[in-house]
């Protein structure tokens, strides 16, 4: 049989590599970073990290197996060849997670005044007419700040001859339960880090 993914690994890198895909997009984003020096348009190779970041004490998983073909499909399309012997870039995946606390900005108290001769807003707002007597609190205090995870999946390439990374891509966003297919799920969330890369898809590639 062969190794497969605890269903806690599966779980954090799927769903971070997933966080935008819950029909939130706001809620997530990707950004990248590129050596200036490189001169991405010498690329024509490619090859994997051995071990992944993904997978587990040394031993492939189901999720690194998922990577390795979602980045394959882009790398291709935008003409670089897989080499496993020699390849001039090595891509590298990782995922974590972190806990983040959610505050939301506190809620505005507001009281109407009901006095002779007219109406007012609270303290520190205006009114029209004569004093005001009384008031009636709207909306007082503050929402309660929520906690949540947040996972981040990176997608890193090394020049295999400098031993240098060239290019970072990540995508961030807060963890989410699912019942996707993980395959397509982390091949969608690859395909958005892939859109930062410096080399565009070729004509007509998917």
């Amino acid at each position: 049989m062969g190794p497969t993914a605890t269903p806690a690994t599966r779980r954090v890198i799927a769903a971070a590599a997933t966080a935008l895909l819950s029909g939130c997009a706001g809620d997530a984003y990707v950004r990248a970073d590129a050596d200036r020096a490189a001169d991405f348009s010498s690329y024509r190779s490619f090859g994997f990290a051995s071990p992944l970041g993904t997978d587990r004490d040394g031993v492939g998983t189901l999720a690194s197996a998922h990577l390795r073909d979602a980045a394959s499909g882009q790398l291709q399309a935008r003409g670089l060849a897989y080499d496993a012997a020699a390849p001039q870039l090595l891509v590298d995946f990782r995922a974590t997670v972190g806990d983040r606390i959610a505050s939301p900005p506190p809620a505005v108290s507001i009281g109407i005044g009901i006095g002779s001769g007219g109406w007012g807003v609270g303290s520190g707002g205006w009114s029209v007419g004569g004093s005001i007597h009384s008031t009636w609190p709207l909306l007082v205090g503050s929402p309660a700040s929520s906690a949540y995870q947040e996972g981040t999946l990176v997608v890193e390439m090394v020049d295999a001859a400098r031993r240098q990374t060239v290019w970072q891509g990540q995508m961030t966003g807060p963890l989410v339960r699912r019942d996707d297919d993980a395959r397509a799920a982390i091949a969608d969330a690859v395909a958005r880090i892939f859109e930062k890369f410096p080399l565009p898809r070729r004509g007509g590639a998917r």
